[in-house]
């Protein structure tokens, strides 16, 4: 009964309204229900995992748990540094991860969070981590409050069960991705106090990072990419640091070093000799991270972008992840664009690699013909396009990835508006010339 009801999205929110059992499936397949199904999911909390789903649909709902946010085409920059690719090397703003309200229904506001109170004063630990992390993706107020304490109380939590996903390092990140003062004062109490799990938050402020920079250089390698971020505010000391975990083969140290004084001749050492015939795509991504300074390493990319035609997916997505390496090198389009847009458009199915194409077409500013049916999918589904597979407390990829490709039709002029429709999942036909 429930998948029958689900196939069709006002039924499933009048059944839910009604007491069947189906709020965290009703957003796993439809967009916009958030604020629906979040006073079930309230009421059926009894145990620190059932915190997980509120915290994933807490992004995409009004501060304060309010309906559908109405969210904005701004990126919003992650407390772990990472951003969408840029020329360069150098992150061009951070990821898109506000939710945008669909066209439609407008969802009616839902109850407060006195309910979340028990759990935030909780005795076990991992209940107490969870329900503040739920908190700070609600946007409730006094979450930066509970955060604050709970980096005094429990600074190096992680669930024995549940792991990295109810940890209090989760809920900092949490904390600054949700932007605003509590942001601010979550990563001013981690410069204050580094610990090797919080540092990623510092990439985002980096004038928080130049000032522990000592402290910092007593947590590497954790802290390698928040040294980076400092840039030449870091320091002799950082540079010294990095250098010498560099000359010994770390990557990360190499690329840091790369930004703190612009010697990136120890990160093109060590990715020559990894960027043979099957390099990874953790090398090709800090291939990129280099921009210009990786020129040298063009032609060493340059045979895999052109795998793009293989017949195997994985070989496609090898061939995508050099192109995007080239096109952060280089700053070239013609022929890589086509090459990322060409491997978005034969999707079937998306996930993380198809939002990072995404990610790409938007920071170049293009939009090939190839993909621009997978994007205006994307932009206008009211089905859910893109898999998270477990509610993890982490906003829901989907919701990133509608802005990005929305921000990515108005960018180039190729919107045709959210009124198209698009119910099952069937991309949009666009008008001739559009």
């Amino acid at each position: 009964m429930a998948d029958r009801l689900l196939e069709d999205r006002e039924a499933a929110r009048r059944a839910l309204a009604l007491g069947v059992p189906i709020a965290q499936r009703l957003t796993d397949v439809w967009r916009d229900c958030e604020a629906d199904a979040l006073p079930a999911l309230a009421a059926a909390v009894g145990h620190r995992y059932d915190l997980l789903p509120i915290a994933r649909i807490g992004a995409a709902l009004a501060p304060g748990g309010g309906g559908v946010s109405a969210g904005t085409d701004e990126p919003v920059a992650r407390g772990d540094g990472a951003a969408e690719p840029g020329r360069g090397g150098l992150p061009e703003g951070g990821r898109a991860g506000a939710a945008e309200s669909g066209a439609g229904r407008a969802p009616a506001k839902v109850a407060g969070a006195d309910w979340l109170e028990p759990f935030l004063g909780s005795a076990e630990p991992g209940t107490r981590v969870a329900a503040t992390l739920a908190a700070v993706r609600l946007r409730l107020p006094g979450a930066a409050e509970r955060v604050l304490a709970l980096m005094d109380a429990l600074p190096g939590y992680e669930d024995p069960v549940f792991g990295t996903r109810i940890a209090t390092a989760t809920v900092v990140r949490a904390a600054v991705e949700a932007g605003g003062d509590a942001a601010g004062q979550v990563a001013a109490r981690v410069a204050a106090a580094p610990r090797a799990e919080w540092t990623g938050v510092l990439c985002a402020y980096p004038g928080l990072a130049a000032g522990c920079a000592d402290a910092l250089v007593a947590l590497l390698p954790a802290s390698a990419g928040a040294l980076g971020a400092a840039g030449p505010a870091a320091g002799g000391r950082a540079a010294r640091a990095l250098r010498a975990r560099a000359e010994r083969g770390d990557l990360a140290a190499a690329l840091a070093l790369a930004r703190v004084t612009g010697d990136a001749a120890p990160a093109v050492a060590i990715l020559r000799a990894r960027l043979g015939a099957d390099p990874s795509a953790d090398d090709l991504d800090a291939a990129g991270a280099l921009g210009a300074a990786g020129a040298a390493l063009v032609p060493l990319i340059e045979p895999s972008s052109g795998a793009s035609a293989s017949v195997r997916p994985s070989v496609r997505l090898w061939a995508v992840e050099a192109a995007e390496a080239l096109w952060r090198i280089t700053g070239r389009t013609d022929g890589i664009a086509p090459v990322v847009a060409e491997a978005l458009g034969r999707a079937r199915e998306f996930h993380e690699p198809q939002v990072r194409q995404v990610r790409t077409l938007l920071a170049m500013g293009v939009l090939p013909a190839a993909a621009r049916p997978a994007v205006e999918r994307l932009a206008h589904s009211e089905r859910r396009v893109v898999t998270h597979l477990f509610p993890d407390g982490e906003p829901h990829i989907d919701n990133e990835a509608r802005a990005l490709a929305r921000r990515l039709l108005a960018r180039t002029g190729a919107e045709t508006g959210a009124g198209t429709g698009v119910r099952s999942g069937v991309a949009a036909t666009a008008a001739p010339g559009a």
